[in-house]
């Protein structure tokens, strides 16, 4: 649903609509219902990520900090292309012990 809004947003003229800056806490994974009625979690705050990477300037998410170590639900390809982009950078981590959740910014 939210990639078809972003495909909506850009074939109707983005050039229209000006986001200067993203600041969030997305939803970290959703469950989803098989086939067979089992319910198994996926990360989607990666996808809340491009989005914001791809429709405003700036954007500075608090998101959960497994993709840094390329461990967790998330796609490890995508870990990579984030952790190679040089728009890419960690503001503030607190590690897993902390108890909270890492700030990441984009811009």
């Amino acid at each position: 649903m939210l990639n078809k809004w972003l495909d909506d947003v850009t074939e109707k003229g983005a050039d229209k609509v000006e986001i200067t800056a993203i600041v969030g806490n997305p939803p970290y994974q959703v469950n989803v219902k098989d086939d067979s009625g089992r319910e198994q979690l996926f990360s989607v705050y990666n996808i809340f990520i491009d989005f914001s990477r791809n429709v405003a300037i700036d954007s500075i998410l608090i998101t959960p900090g497994r993709f840094l170590f390329d461990i967790g639900r998330t796609p490890h390809a995508w870990n990579r292309a984030m952790l190679s982009d040089k728009h890419f950078s960690v503001s503030k981590y607190y590690g897993i012990r902390a108890g909270k959740p890492m700030v990441l910014t984009m811009g």
